[in-house]
């Protein structure tokens, strides 16, 4: 798994995943939502590698933050 990992490049991850704090991923989502996203699946890894719970993942207050953050941006839309 390490071989695989040692093959991907930093900005091959940085184009799949979002990470800062909420606001500044909301800042990084905001272009999608302008071009019409309609779905997206927001969790908090830290809890799912920490823990091993996907729903420790799903239900992080850092996930709350974010998706306030994106309503309060976009009430419009979301």
């Amino acid at each position: 798994a390490l071989e695989i990992a040692d093959q991907v490049s930093a900005e091959d991850v940085r184009k799949t995943r979002f990470a800062g704090t909420p606001a500044s991923v909301a800042d990084q989502f905001q272009p999608y939502i302008d071009a019409g996203i309609t779905h997206v699946l927001i969790a908090d890894y830290c809890g799912l590698v920490s823990t091993g719970s996907y729903s420790e993942a799903e239900s992080s207050t850092a996930v709350a933050d974010l998706v306030t953050e994106i309503r309060k941006r976009n009430p419009d839309r979301i």
